[in-house]
């Protein structure tokens, strides 16, 4: 029975341990993603730095000057674009081309962070769903250690009042029995665990 106790514990231990690596696998993941998020917003306050920047240092042949309002603009590739503008807004232009170009090269790449942060939750979610699996797996190993341990106490319960009224030979098939149903059951969820975690 001590034997059976310590490799149930031993069992129990390295389950615990893939599982500690798989949560923190999903919390470095997920620091991961608030990171690219973070670096997109930032690239929108860059991107208005930068439209306003443009504006004010150009000093070029002037296409709209005391601009009001709203400048609408639309570059080759379809994208279009807003700048504020009030009186005293120069917009001249060799800056619109410059700043059309700035701003097509900024919309793609965050296009591309926006497919690697896709990609990022895919992981995550697979993640998630491993960790759910490993749960299970050590749920079920728990409930099973539990009701063996309580076997073995009842066990041990009855046989100091009923020794002389069992024979020797049935705890002898009960012990057999049980080590050969917990080699069985550990084999199965090792393997499961394995093939599982290690994918």
């Amino acid at each position: 029975m001590t034997k059976v106790k310590t490799q149930n514990d031993s069992l129990f231990n390295s389950v615990s341990s893939k599982l500690s690596e798989v949560l923190n696998e999903n919390t470095i993941l997920k620091t991961e993603n608030i990171s690219f998020k973070n670096e997109i917003e930032d690239y929108k306050v860059k991107l208005k730095e930068q439209q306003e920047k443009s504006l004010s240092e150009s000093s070029e042949d002037l296409v709209i000057e005391n601009a009001k309002g709203v400048v609408k603009m639309t570059d080759r590739n379809g994208n279009s674009y807003e700048i504020g503008a009030d009186n005293g807004t120069k917009i001249l232009r060799t800056t619109t081309a410059k700043l059309q170009k700035e701003l097509s090269e900024k919309v793609s790449k965050i296009s591309r962070l926006k497919s690697t942060i896709e990609k990022q939750q895919e992981v995550i979610e697979q993640q998630k769903i491993k960790s759910n699996e490993v749960l299970k797996e050590y749920d079920k190993l728990y409930r099973f250690s539990k009701t063996q341990g309580e076997f073995i106490t009842e066990l041990q319960e009855s046989s100091k009042t009923d020794r002389k009224t069992i024979p020797l030979w049935l705890y002898g098939a009960i012990g057999i029995g049980i080590i050969l149903l917990w080699e069985l059951l550990k084999y199965t969820v090792k393997s499961r665990l394995k093939i599982k975690l290690w994918q």
